[in-house]
């Protein structure tokens, strides 16, 4: 388990909220990826892992990690309303979209 996923689940068991499996495969996804994925993206990648995965699943769990603070969802293409996700910061940083390649940079 990586440190995302350890302060994720500690912070979300702090709630009361509990660590369920597919909620881990999605945090273990989301933190091996950083171009910000979307929800489709963390589902065609955590579904390799585990077959049974749903898509309103991995919905379902982002917007939980989001009410709880612990993941932040983005629209980086207003046309598209294409929600990217990524681990809540505790600092404050900003992001450079690609318009060619589509990638997210992040800086402060």
């Amino acid at each position: 388990m990586g440190k995302l996923v350890q302060e994720i689940h500690k912070r979300l068991r702090a709630q009361g909220g509990r660590m369920t499996t597919q909620r881990r495969l999605i945090l273990e996804t989301l933190e091996t990826l950083a171009n910000h994925p979307t929800a489709e993206e963390l589902f065609a990648l955590a579904r390799q892992q585990d077959p049974s995965l749903n898509l309103s699943t991995v919905y379902r769990t982002l917007r939980l990690l989001e009410e709880e603070d612990l993941v932040s969802g983005r629209i980086f293409n207003e046309e598209r309303r294409q929600e990217r996700f990524d681990p809540a910061y505790p600092s404050e940083h900003h992001h450079f979209m690609c318009t060619a390649c589509k990638s997210v940079i992040e800086f402060e």
